[in-house]
């Protein structure tokens, strides 16, 4: 399916109070240093919510593992989820805390030159319609929002332009980029106003070690074990107790195994 950009004449943005992005903080990428506005990428989801921003880039997360919050919070509930330019699957699956997540690695590169990545968190339990190695294009729907990992029901949603092909980041500010730059019309065009239905950081919470890949769970190797005996397993274990390593010894899948079920699945994708 492809979802029709969000223009001008389609989209006025209400951000929560803490929220609200100044278009100050948008002036070192202004005209005509800001070459991300011309990508034309489409914005992430739709329906109900998703004119509303929780949580804003940058914002100070007290508590969290990481001090800032490194994407956007957009209010939406059980709304699609598209991929926001063409790309290719680089992660679909779930964290050890339950967190469903895609990651694409997109054919338009950063200023830097590095490509870009978008990560999409906290998806509806079994929505990914994706998997690694896929190819998307800009529009497809590839998930449904949700509140995988004990949050509210939100779409997270952020840009990285870190260097790994395998991007489990770290969340480190310099290697993420405000998404305002990649639509910055809905700063410079429209009046921000304060949600009045929404507690000021409501969505705030604490994300897991996402940069450990012991704790990331693809789901080419979910669906080589089962669907199904995977959602047993994992639902039967602490938090604590959910890793990569484990599931490989419970169902005695080798590290040789383990390599063969990935590389199969990058030929079929690619034929």
């Amino acid at each position: 399916m492809r979802y029709l950009k969000v223009g001008l004449a389609t989209v006025v943005l209400s951000l929560g109070m803490a929220g609200i992005v100044s278009a100050a903080e948008v002036k070192p990428f202004a005209d005509p240093d800001n070459i991300y506005k011309n990508y034309g990428w489409t914005w992430p989801t739709s329906g109900d919510g998703y004119r509303t921003i929780k949580g804003k880039y940058g914002e100070p997360r007290v508590g969290e593992r990481n001090p800032y919050h490194v994407g956007i919070d957009i209010s939406v509930y059980l709304e699609l989820v598209y991929a926001v330019a063409d790309g290719e699957v680089v992660m679909s699956g779930n964290f050890s805390d339950g967190t469903q997540v895609i990651v694409i690695e997109h054919d338009d590169k950063a200023m830097n030159g590095k490509p870009l990545y978008t990560r999409y968190l906290h998806l509806k339990k079994n929505s990914r319609l994706v998997s690694q190695y896929d190819t998307v294009y800009e529009g497809d729907t590839i998930a449904t929002s949700g509140n995988t990992g004990g949050v509210p029901y939100h779409l997270h949603f952020d840009i990285n332009d870190a260097k790994s092909q395998n991007p489990i980041f770290t969340d480190r500010k310099e290697e993420t980029i405000n998404p305002v730059y990649f639509w910055p019309r809905f700063l410079s065009s429209f009046a921000l106003t304060a949600s009045n239905d929404v507690e000021e950081n409501e969505i705030v919470h604490e994300h897991g070690d996402y940069d450990n890949p012991d704790l990331y769970f693809d789901q080419i190797l979910i669906n080589y074990v089962g669907e199904k005996e995977f959602d047993n397993w994992f639902d039967s274990l602490d938090e604590s107790e959910r890793t990569v390593t484990k599931l490989k010894s419970d169902f005695n899948i080798s590290d040789e195994e383990y390599e063969k079920i990935f590389e199969e699945a990058k030929e079929k994708a690619r034929k």
